[in-house]
């Protein structure tokens, strides 16, 4: 029986997009090398006809180099020697690039900024959902950075990996959305490439409330957004509603009592912030200084030009 080996975009859409993924990946089979692969265009097709693929354009994987493309399907040669696990059985005759297989790729052939953020996405706690009035749904991390990185290591000579080590280097774990994930990129992204240089935090860490709030705050554990914990500080960004409005979160008041009792000094982002350029420098210096970090002597010569950059390929204002 021939089976489909789904890739590069198809792969990014479906696992950006199904809210059912985590548990996907926690049963499915895996394979090594693609076996009897379907190469029929018209076999291909009618998988976007219904079900999870409907309306989509394929990206197929085949070993073999110069497949031609047909109507609604895309052909990428993909090398048979890859680690153990890279593709992720969906169906008796479908399989997909698994997420490190996946964002290997994506560092091929994206943007770094983009690879970054879709390690964001691979890593964090969120999926994709058009019909959610927030645009996303919660889902179960799909993959870790030491998974990623342990991939990595078993692809010597494939392209993009170099790319990806690099991207790799600057993704964060337990991202909750994606204006979080860019906000947090910003604020990470070395001077030279158009960010802050602000040391990396922890995403949406879990906190245990002080014993004596526990009553207030009727709960046991919150979670904060950006968690500097070796400088003691709490970042808050309040534009996400549905955090705002998620059972995991306290009232700001009481939380700004429990963060205080945990010597811990909450910091706030607005949305305002973050899209007016002069307001979030502003910001930034202001945490650089609760910090105890000097502000940087030297900047690079064109920093204006990849800060802007940065900022408009990451969808904030100027």
């Amino acid at each position: 029986m021939e089976t489909i080996y789904l890739t590069h975009e198809t792969a990014w859409w479906y696992w950006s997009n199904a809210k059912s993924a985590a548990t996907t990946l926690a049963i499915a089979k895996r394979r090594q090398v693609m076996k009897d692969c379907a190469l029929s265009v018209p076999a291909i097709r009618a998988l976007a006809r219904s079900g999870v693929f409907a309306g989509q354009h394929l990206s197929v994987a085949t070993p073999v180099r110069g497949r031609r493309n047909g109507e609604g399907v895309t052909f990428h040669y993909c090398s048979t020697q890859l680690p153990r696990g890279s593709y992720v059985q969906l169906s008796q005759t479908v399989y997909v690039a698994s997420p490190e297989l996946s964002f290997l790729q994506a560092a091929a052939a994206q943007p770094f900024w983009e690879a970054v953020l879709y390690g964001f996405l691979l890593c964090g706690s969120f999926a994709l959902d058009a019909s959610s009035k927030w645009g996303t749904a919660p889902r179960a991390p799909l993959t870790s950075k030491k998974k990623l990185a342990a991939f990595l290591d078993q692809c010597p000579g494939q392209p993009g990996v170099k790319a990806a080590r690099k991207a790799l280097r600057y993704v964060l774990e337990g991202s909750a959305s994606p204006r979080e994930s860019k906000t947090a990129l910003l604020l990470t992204l070395p001077l030279c490439k158009g960010g802050y240089g602000i040391p990396a935090m922890e995403l949406n860490a879990e906190l245990l409330v002080p014993e004596h709030l526990r009553g207030l705050a009727a709960r046991q554990t919150f979670r904060v957004d950006f968690l500097w914990r070796n400088y003691g500080i709490a970042g808050e960004y309040d534009s996400d509603a549905a955090h705002l409005e998620s059972e995991e979160r306290c009232s700001d008041a009481t939380k700004r009592l429990a963060l205080k009792a945990m010597s811990l000094e909450p910091f706030e982002f607005t949305k305002l912030q973050v899209d007016n350029v002069h307001r979030m420098d502003e910001t930034v210096a202001l945490l650089r200084k609760k910090m105890g970090l000097r502000f940087p002597q030297r900047l690079p010569k064109d920093y204006a030009r990849r800060q802007r950059q940065l900022r408009s390929d990451l969808g904030f204002g100027a």
